[in-house]
């Protein structure tokens, strides 16, 4: 065995083992793949997962390039890869959105919608298997999907220039989007109900796009009608906090309030969401203190499960010692922006002396932040899962 072979297996086991707080161990795997590859330069998969660790550490730029190479070597190589071109153009998409380069993910979402009817044969994707990872994975060249996100490309240039064309357009994919979802729910009754709800869901949040988009009212109406029959099948917090976004926009505060509420008593993943919109829902009516009590509750949900963070009535006290220097550097950005909308609603409230106290706390949070995070410029919220329509290809 070759003492590159010797090191790379050692690297493998070391990498394994470790556990380290932050973005050490996530560095060492990228570490290791880079190696692999240099061994292995025609492997599709290696590439792929380079990528996936680079977008992880929002390391976009280098998750591009490694799915560039990718699109390179399909053609020779693409018959061992476990995932269909389709795929690979709409990460590269994604990669392109995350550094508000619309117009090359708008090519790479086209392509990627060009390539997506290959194969229809959904069930022979999901066979082998588990749901949930297909959701994770297979929803990203689903052809409802693609339409979705190029419509969020096209509405991001439309905020900037106000070009009627692209406004235009993105209306035209939002609402391609949802009549592909809504035939696939029409057509395919033996898939199973579980995944019907997320449907509803993403068609009333494209049609809250399109409301954000053209200001029709009669589109949120419609929007709510998608959020009601989610919440048939499946009462979810992430539905009840896009039924208040869409309440919200309709005029209905007070129902919104209550329906952030009802997902907060759920206790589910979004609870931190909840008390956020609720936050700014409270502070839009005049209500202050209740703005302030839920953006203190918000932040304690999302550092809950970090060590170091002392729970206390006032804003939560973060032991920054504990964590790495990207890690450090994140929590100290959103305690910052935490603390500076604090100081806001204080000084709206008439309290100057609590403003100026979270306003220090706010400078001293930005004097701690070395790396800059890296957060995504999408002005549309899109869902992490989705069911993937019938034209999902497979190669």
């Amino acid at each position: 065995m070759s003492k590159v072979h010797r090191f790379i297996r050692k690297l493998r086991r070391y990498c394994s083992d470790l556990d380290y707080r932050g973005q050490v161990r996530e560095r060492l795997k990228i570490s290791w793949l880079t190696l692999r590859i240099a061994l292995r330069p025609n492997n599709l998969d290696l590439y792929d997962k380079r990528a996936s660790q680079f977008s992880r550490l929002e390391m976009h730029a280098h998750a591009g390039r490694d799915y560039t190479r990718i699109l390179e070597l399909f053609p020779r190589h693409g018959k061992s890869f476990d995932w269909p071109l389709a795929y690979l153009y709409a990460c590269r998409a994604e990669t392109f959105s995350e550094r508000t380069r619309w117009e090359e993910a708008i090519w790479d979402y086209s392509s990627a919608i060009a390539c997506a009817g290959i194969n229809d044969n959904v069930k022979e994707l999901v066979s082998n298997v588990e749901f949930a990872d297909f959701l994770a994975c297979g929803f990203m060249y689903s052809e409802d999907w693609l339409f979705e996100k190029r419509g969020d490309c096209y509405a991001a240039i439309w905020q900037s220039t106000r070009d009627e064309e692209m406004r235009t357009r993105a209306v035209d994919d939002y609402n391609r989007a949802i009549e592909i979802r809504i035939e696939a729910v029409m057509k395919e009754p033996g898939f199973g109900d579980e995944p019907y709800w997320l449907v509803y869901m993403q068609c009333g949040r494209c049609r809250e796009a399109i409301y954000k988009l053209t200001g029709d009212l009669d589109v949120i109406t419609k929007a709510l009608e998608d959020y009601d029959k989610a919440l048939e099948l499946e009462p979810t917090d992430l539905v009840l906090c896009s039924k208040a976004s869409a309440l919200e926009n309709s005029g209905d505060d007070t129902k919104a309030i209550a329906a952030l509420t009802a997902a907060i008593d759920f206790g589910g993943k979004s609870t931190n969401l909840a008390y956020g919109l609720r936050s700014e829902l409270h502070a839009k009516l005049g209500h202050f203190l209740e703005a302030i009590a839920d953006s203190d509750k918000g932040l304690q949900s999302s550092l809950r499960e970090l060590e170091g963070v002392i729970a206390a009535p006032e804003p939560p006290f973060v032991d920054m010692e504990v964590f790495s220097e990207p890690r450090r550097s994140g929590i100290a950005f959103s305690l910052a922006n935490h603390h500076r909308r604090r100081a806001e609603l204080w000084e709206k409230h008439g309290d100057p002396l609590r403003a100026a106290e979270d306003r220090q706390r706010a400078r001293d949070y930005r004097g701690m932040i070395t790396v800059r995070p890296v957060h995504s410029h999408r002005n549309f919220v899109a869902c992490d899962r989705l069911r993937p329509s019938a034209t999902t290809a497979n190669t």
